[in-house]
């Protein structure tokens, strides 16, 4: 019963917004190796979805309904056709218990659930999180976001960020989904974009796919962005957009760095500021080099490896920093 009781526990923080990615990853692994989990799983998403639609008169009596099933069960004469159908017995006795777990979680839910959720990362702690419209967001370090429980009944989908987050958003042409980080808004249907609003930097909308609305709450002024463009607003309230070709500044979430002909100092700032380290370069030599490449992964020294074939030098680190020099 090891693989159930995982099973539930990691469809329960799914419904509730607070699964990890890994913890995704874990969940549709046993969806996709499982074909009971695959359908217990596409039935508790309707009963879930169905429930929400309820409001607060939604009161089942889980343990009056657990009883009764249980009498039932006990009940029953252990004949040789009883025993022919044990499997069976086992399977529906499973299943009522899946059902009354359901009912009972969401009653208590509903209950004792704040109105608003609120998640927050710390330093290099990232999260996926899957919010009630199935819209996927994916959370920075040092970020948090705000949102509703469930957007029923309400006029729009809207959650509140802090730090740096990357949004796809579900497709509902009757309910706008709105990010509000500062004094802006970002408004969308179904699209998919990033949103940085840190502090002492320019807050920022970058759009990779569908259209948004940047918005400025205080001086009125909006920006209607397509694929390929961001905006932004800096402390002074200075406000434009711009094309952009250049995706590395989503390397946080996808851990790839692309190089087209660039300068070796541009490289080396970027990879630097990526993996949250310094490199030093003192040969003026290689400085005049460019270069062309990706590099992908979590740890500074892939990127390293790349370097050190690439350019043809030795890279030392030295203290929190790392030197760049000619082969010894």
């Amino acid at each position: 019963m090891e693989k159930e009781e995982r099973f539930l526990i990691l469809v329960g923080k799914e419904l509730s917004g607070s699964i990890l990615s890994i913890e995704q990853t874990e969940l549709t692994a046993l969806i996709q190796q499982n074909p009971l989990f695959a359908k217990q799983y596409k039935q508790i998403l309707q009963n879930w979805q169905a429930a929400e639609n309820l409001g607060n008169d939604f009161n089942p009596d889980a343990q009056a309904a657990w009883q009764k099933i249980n009498r039932r069960l006990e009940t029953a004469p252990m004949t040789a056709k009883t025993a022919f159908i044990k499997p069976m017995y086992r399977y529906l006795s499973y299943a009522a218990s899946v059902l009354v777990i359901c009912i009972t979680a969401l009653y208590l839910y509903q209950l004792f659930a704040p109105s608003t959720l609120k998640v927050a990362t710390t330093e290099g702690e990232r999260k996926k999180l899957i919010l009630p419209d199935h819209s996927t967001v994916w959370l920075n370090e040092f970020s948090s976001l705000e949102y509703a429980k469930n957007f029923n009944g309400q006029s729009n989908r809207l959650v509140k960020l802090e730090g740096e987050a990357f949004f796809e958003v579900t497709k509902n042409p009757e309910k706008r989904f709105i990010v509000e980080a500062g004094s802006t808004k970002t408004q969308v249907y179904g699209t998919s974009f990033n949103v940085k609003a840190l502090v002492n930097e320019n807050l920022q909308v970058a759009l990779l796919e569908g259209k948004v609305s940047f918005s400025d709450l205080h001086n009125n002024w909006t920006e209607t962005l397509k694929p390929g463009e961001l905006a932004y607003i800096n402390k002074n309230g200075q406000h434009g957009k711009r094309m952009f070709t250049d995706t590395n500044f989503m390397f946080w979430k996808n851990h790839a760095l692309h190089f087209s002909n660039q300068g070796v100092r541009d490289v080396l700032a970027i990879i630097g500021n990526s993996y949250h380290t310094k490199f030093i370069l003192l040969d003026s030599t290689i400085a005049r080099q460019k270069i062309s490449t990706t590099v992908k992964g979590d740890s500074v020294q892939q990127a390293i490896d790349v370097l050190q074939v690439l350019l043809d030098v030795d890279i030392v680190k030295k203290g929190d920093s790392y030197i760049v020099q000619p082969k010894q």
